[in-house]
C-alpha cells in the first residue's frame, strides 16, 4: 500500500477510535432524551406528533431520521444516542472531504488524511470537554454545518453549469437545513443571499449576462426553499418553541458579549490542553486565511482585483467564510443569542470552513514531507489522547439510585402509575426503570414544564389510560440547583401525602393512595392549557 493511502487509513482508524470515546459523554438528561421520549410516546404510548413541542433546533434531518432508524435495532437510549453521535462524526467527515474536493479537485490524499485526522482531533476534544458538537448533547446545530457545506458546493456548481438537478438539490438542501435548525438561516442563508446580491451588482457587461442570470436563479432557488421550509414547519411543528431571533436590545446584547468574552478566554485556557490546542489551530487557520486573501488582492487602473482567478471556487468559499463569520457573530451577539458558555457551537460552520480552506490552500504548495511530518506528529498525539481518555474515563452508569429508590417503593406494595418531577430528573429516571413509567415535568407550582416534551397525557388523557398521578419525586431538602424542586418549595403546592419515602440520595418520594395529586395536577394543567390556548 502506498504511503498516502496508508496515512488515510490510519487517520480513519483514529477517527473511529476518537468517536468510540463519545460513549463516555452520553449522559441521560431531559435534553439528551428528547428523541427517545418522542419515539416512545409515538410508538408505545399511542401519542400524537402534533402534541409535541420541539426545540429551536429539532434536527429533523439527519439526527431524527437516524434515531428513528436505530430505535428498533439498539437496546437502550444511551446506546442509541451514542450510535447517532458516531454516525454524525462519520457523516460530517465524509461531507468535509466531499466539499474539499468540490472546491479543489486536485486535493492530495495526504491533505485528505490531514482533514480526517483533524476531525479525529475535533471528536477527541469533544470527548474531553463540554463542547456541544454531536448528538450526545442537544442543540448542537450540526445540520447547519452539513447542509451549509452541501449547499455551498451545490451553489458553486449551479453557477457553473446551470443544471436543473443541481437547482432541485439546492431547494432540497435549503428545506432540510431550515427545518432542522434555525441557525441555518443566520449562518448559511443570509450570508449566501448577501453574496449573491453583491455578485449580481458586480457582474456587468454582456459577457457576464449568463452568470448574472444564474446568480438570480440561484437566489430564486433559495427563496423557494425558504418558502417550502416555512410551509413544512407549519405542518411539522404545532407549538412554536421558545427562542427564535430576539430583537436587538442593550441588555441581552451586553450579556451575550460578556459570555462571548468568557467563552473565548475559556477556549484559550491551558487548563484543558485539548480545547486550547483546538482554539490555537482554528485561530491560526483564520489568521493564515486573512493574510493569504489580503495578499492576493491587487490594485490597478480599473480598481481592486482579487486573486485566485485560477480557482474561483476557493475565492467564493473565502467570501462565504467571511460573510458567515461576520453575520453569525453579529447575530449571536446583537440578538443576545450567545446565551451560555458553550455557544461557540453557533460558529461551527464558519470555523470548520476556515479549517478546510486553510488545508486546501496549503495543499497547493506544501511539499509531501511536510504533510508526512504533520500526520506522524498529529497522529501520535491523537492516539495518545485517545488512549489516555479511555484509561481515565469514568465507568458508564448502568443503574440509577433514584430509579432504584422507586423500585424499592414498588417492592413495598405501592404501584406507581404516574408521577411528577423536575425537567432534569424525571426523564433520566424513567430510562432505568424496568417498566414503562410516565413522569410529568412540572415547575414548583405544578404548572407543566412544556418544553421539548408532549402535552398529550394532559390534553388527551383517554389515550393514556394507564396514567394516574400518585407520586411526586422531589430533590433533597436544601437543594440549591436551578430547579430547586424540593419539599420546601414544590411541597408547599402539593396535597398532603399519604406517606413519604426517603431515598438514600436524599430525594423524597411523596406517595398518594387516593386521587389527591392526580386531581391537583390536572386542575393546574387545565388552567395552564386554557391560558395558553392549547386545545384539541
Amino acid at each position: 500500500m502506498k504511503l498516502d493511502k496508508l496515512w488515510l487509513v490510519a487517520a480513519v482508524v483514529l477517527l473511529g477510535l476518537a468517536a468510540s470515546l463519545l460513549r463516555f459523554k452520553t449522559i441521560l438528561s431531559g435534553d439528551s432524551l428528547f428523541m427517545e421520549q418522542l419515539v416512545v410516546d409515538l410508538v408505545q404510548d399511542g401519542g400524537r406528533w402534533i402534541d409535541w413541542k420541539f426545540p429551536v433546533a429539532p434536527a429533523f434531518v439527519p439526527d431524527m431520521l437516524l434515531y428513528f432508524a436505530m430505535y428498533p435495532a439498539l437496546p437502550d437510549a444511551a446506546t442509541r444516542i451514542f450510535a447517532v453521535s458516531v454516525a454524525q462524526a462519520a457523516i460530517l467527515t465524509g461531507t468535509v472531504l466531499w466539499f474539499a474536493r468540490q472546491i479543489y479537485p486536485a486535493l492530495s490524499r495526504r491533505a485528505a488524511a490531514v482533514m480526517v485526522l483533524g476531525m479525529a482531533f475535533l471528536t477527541l476534544t469533544a470527548a474531553r470537554s463540554s463542547m456541544w458538537l454531536y448528538f450526545y448533547s442537544t442543540n448542537n446545530h450540526l445540520p447547519a454545518v452539513l447542509f451549509g457545506l452541501a449547499g455551498l458546493a451545490m451553489a458553486m456548481r449551479y453557477v457553473g453549469d446551470g443544471s436543473r438537478r443541481v437547482a432541485l438539490a439546492i431547494v432540497a438542501i435549503t428545506i432540510a437545513g431550515c427545518i432542522s435548525t434555525s441557525l441555518f438561516y443566520l449562518t448559511v442563508v443570509m450570508p449566501a443571499l448577501l453574496l449573491l446580491a453583491c455578485s449580481w451588482l458586480m457582474l456587468r457587461g454582456a459577457a457576464m449576462a449568463r452568470a448574472r442570470r444564474r446568480v438570480l436563479l440561484l437566489a430564486g432557488c433559495i427563496a423557494i426553499g425558504l418558502i417550502a421550509a416555512d410551509l413544512l414547519l407549519k405542518v411539522l411543528v404545532h407549538y412554536k418553541p421558545l427562542g427564535g431571533i430576539d430583537n436587538i436590545a442593550p441588555g441581552p446584547a451586553g450579556r451575550a458579549m460578556t459570555l462571548f468574552v468568557a467563552a473565548t478566554l475559556a477556549a484559550f485556557d491551558l487548563a484543558n490542553p485539548y480545547t486550547f490546542s483546538l482554539a490555537v489551530l482554528l485561530a491560526a487557520a483564520l489568521l493564515f486565511l486573512l493574510f493569504h486573501f489580503a495578499r492576493s488582492v491587487t490594485a490597478d487602473a480599473t480598481g481592486l482585483r482579487a486573486g485566485f482567478q485560477d480557482s474561483p471556487r476557493i475565492a467564493v468559499t473565502g467570501a462565504m467564510l467571511g460573510a458567515s463569520l461576520l453575520l453569525t457573530l453579529l447575530g449571536a451577539l446583537l440578538a443576545g443569542r450567545f446565551g451560555d458558555e458553550y455557544a461557540y457551537r453557533y460558529f461551527t460552520f464558519p470555523l470548520l470552513l476556515a479549517a478546510v480552506l486553510a488545508i486546501v490552500l496549503l495543499d497547493r504548495g506544501v511539499p509531501r514531507f511536510v504533510w508526512d511530518a504533520v500526520l506522524l506528529a498529529g497522529g501520535a498525539l491523537v492516539l495518545a489522547g485517545c488512549l489516555n481518555t479511555a484509561r481515565t474515563a469514568a465507568p458508564i452508569a448502568t443503574t440509577n439510585p433514584i430509579a432504584d429508590c422507586l423500585m424499592d417503593v414498588e417492592r413495598q406494595n405501592f404501584t406507581l402509575r404516574g408521577g411528577i418531577s423536575d425537567y432534569w430528573t424525571g426523564p433520566q429516571v424513567r430510562q432505568f426503570m424496568p417498566k414503562k413509567l410516565h413522569i410529568l415535568d412540572t415547575y414548583n407550582d405544578l404548572v407543566p414544564h412544556f418544553w421539548v416534551t408532549t402535552i398529550g397525557p394532559l390534553l388527551r388523557p383517554e389515550r393514556y389510560p394507564q396514567i394516574k398521578y400518585n407520586f411526586a419525586l422531589l430533590r433533597p431538602r436544601g437543594d440549591t440547583s436551578g430547579f430547586n424542586y424540593t419539599a420546601e418549595t414544590t411541597g408547599k403546592n402539593l396535597p398532603q401525602p399519604s406517606r413519604v419515602h426517603v431515598c438514600q440520595t436524599g430525594n423524597e418520594v411523596w406517595l398518594y393512595d387516593g386521587n389527591e395529586l392526580d386531581d391537583a395536577v390536572r386542575k393546574v394543567a387545565a388552567r395552564y392549557m386554557q391560558e395558553k390556548g392549547i386545545h384539541r
